[in-house]
């Protein structure tokens, strides 16, 4: 996907990520620690995983 833009929160970066055929952007969060997280830039093209038990899924 590519970000649509991403904020310090605490000791996360926040991140909206649009991804093709999803109508809203997915919301990742990564350590302000990590060395990508300085890295993250609007445009950017991003690829998204996690482990199976790190998923939260929101309903609205």
């Amino acid at each position: 996907g590519k970000v649509e833009g991403a904020a310090f929160l605490g000791q996360d970066v926040i991140a909206h990520v649009a991804v093709p055929n999803l109508p809203r952007p997915m919301v990742a969060r990564l350590a302000a620690g990590h060395p990508l997280s300085a890295k993250l830039a609007r445009g950017q093209q991003v690829w998204l995983n996690w482990q199976a038990d790190q998923a939260v899924i929101l309903k609205d």
